[in-house]
């Protein structure tokens, strides 16, 4: 039995082992938006995403003890700072708040999210050294959102949905939401406005000239997609994302018309977000005599922008329960465990919904639906802080790292996208009732630490062209 974990753990030491744990690192990248659809029926917690976590992790671990050294050379620590020290100080806090936490079922399933979670981020920090691994991630990440479209089109049109998705076992009423790979249509929505970015900044590449109406193609369908998740924040988010990248076009001076084109099209279809979900019923209808029901006929008047507007202004739907929820946050981080305390420790891991149960001004709704803030009440204001720190220091990295890159590069394509992401993320957050196991999130926050962090060779042209930058 010795002789087998020795020959699988010393298997990493050889040529073939660095080569395969790449393979394995793209597959998890592809995994961690699939979750639970990549599992066998009964095993639905043990998926393929945290399997890889698990062998991947515990690979480094082994090859960092026994041979002092990783797998990969991390360059520039300082950019690394950051996230180390924010793993640590969150990791730590996290855990000894069981000495004030209500629920310890709450309290160790968010921390073993947190794990994961940010176990997820350092593998991407680990692995991602050189411009060409950026590339392949890239590749599997379109690769696998092509795969992420065509499943909610089967949802829309046929009704199949995987077992993952939270309404496999709903009404006629929900045939117009779509959820993909994931549980709830606000989570396939925040996944699909943090894509975006990715294809509205691709006439900045020198390649794109090659592709451009396939990436026309695919960012129109993942934008009229979007209409079929109800989220109006994410049509908010596209909207403001949309303007962003063609500020970015415009100040590198792009040429490239059918990229503003994609951008105008994108906006227009969040203006009028029940342009999709009209379409669909016009098939199910006309061409499948679907007949259609009450249910789906206010899903799509729900979709209406005047509807969005009386929601808005007269103060009821979600957009009243949001409000509530901030407030009712708010309360808990100023009053709880005991007055002003909750503001320096927080309330504990994953107690907010312990809280709220106090409250009944919010339709029964428990998560805060609002990453920021669920930061600062779970863990008070040195993490919370600490977190819009780091933030903030991905997004000026990756803004200052584009203006230095290669004109019509990749890296500055990436470095761009990266920045857009960060922003978009700032609006999608409140989103998702809880990003704490939140894969697009985690993804993306590695991502820009990955990126920020490589050697200024790779990016500084006046480096790579033998000057010396000032």
């Amino acid at each position: 039995m010795k002789s087998w974990i020795s020959f699988f753990f010393d298997f990493w030491k050889t040529k073939t082992g660095p080569r395969l744990l790449n393979v394995l690192f793209l597959l998890l990248i592809s995994a961690s938006i699939i979750r639970v659809n990549a599992s066998l029926e009964g095993f639905e917690s043990l998926f393929l995403f945290r399997i890889l976590i698990f062998v991947l992790c515990l690979s480094l671990l082994y090859r960092f003890i026994r041979y002092r050294e990783l797998v990969v050379n991390f360059g520039d620590y300082k950019n690394l700072y950051p996230i180390f020290f924010l793993s640590g100080a969150w990791i730590s806090l996290s855990l000894i708040s069981y000495f004030w936490s209500n629920s310890f079922e709450d309290y160790f399933r968010y921390n073993v999210l947190l794990g994961i979670s940010l176990a997820f981020t350092l593998v991407i920090a680990i692995f991602v050294r050189t411009e060409e691994m950026l590339k392949k991630i890239w590749l599997v990440l379109l690769v696998t959102l092509v795969l992420a479209i065509m499943v909610a089109y089967l949802e829309l049109i046929f009704g199949i949905r995987l077992k993952g998705s939270g309404l496999l076992n709903a009404g006629e009423g929900y045939w117009l939401f779509a959820t993909s790979f994931f549980n709830h249509p606000n989570d396939f929505a925040g996944y699909l406005s943090l894509s975006l970015p990715f294809l509205f900044l691709l006439p900045l590449s020198k390649d794109y000239g090659k592709y451009r109406w396939y990436i026309f193609a695919l960012a129109i369908v993942v934008a009229l997609t979007l209409t079929f998740t109800g989220s109006k924040l994410n049509y908010i988010a596209t909207i403001v994302s949309s303007g962003l990248a063609l500020s970015i076009l415009l100040i590198n001076k792009n040429k490239e018309i059918l990229g503003y084109i994609t951008l105008i099209l994108s906006v227009l279809f969040m203006l009028n977000p029940s342009v999709g979900p009209q379409t669909v019923a016009f098939i199910q209808s006309n061409v499948l005599n679907r007949e259609l029901n009450a249910a789906a006929i206010d899903r799509i008047q729900g979709q209406e922008i005047q509807g969005s507007l009386d929601e808005f202004n007269q103060g009821f739907g979600s957009a009243e329960v949001r409000k509530s929820l901030i407030v009712n946050g708010v309360s808990v981080l100023l009053t709880e465990p005991t007055a002003y305390v909750g503001l320096l420790t927080g309330v504990g891991a994953g107690q907010v919904e312990s809280y709220m149960k106090n409250f009944s001004n919010t339709e029964n709704v428990r998560n805060l639906h609002n990453w920021w803030l669920e930061v600062f009440v779970n863990y008070g204001i040195f993490v919370g802080t600490g977190y819009v720190i780091l933030y903030l220091f991905l997004l000026y990295k990756s803004v200052r790292m584009a203006t230095r890159s290669e004109k019509n590069g990749f890296l500055r394509y990436f470095y761009f996208s990266i920045a857009l992401i960060l922003v978009v993320y700032s609006i999608t957050s409140v989103s998702p009732s809880s990003s704490i196991g939140y894969a697009p999130l985690w993804l993306n926050l590695g991502l820009a630490i990955a990126a920020v962090s490589l050697p200024p060779s790779l990016y500084n042209s006046n480096l790579r062209n033998g000057k010396k930058h000032r």
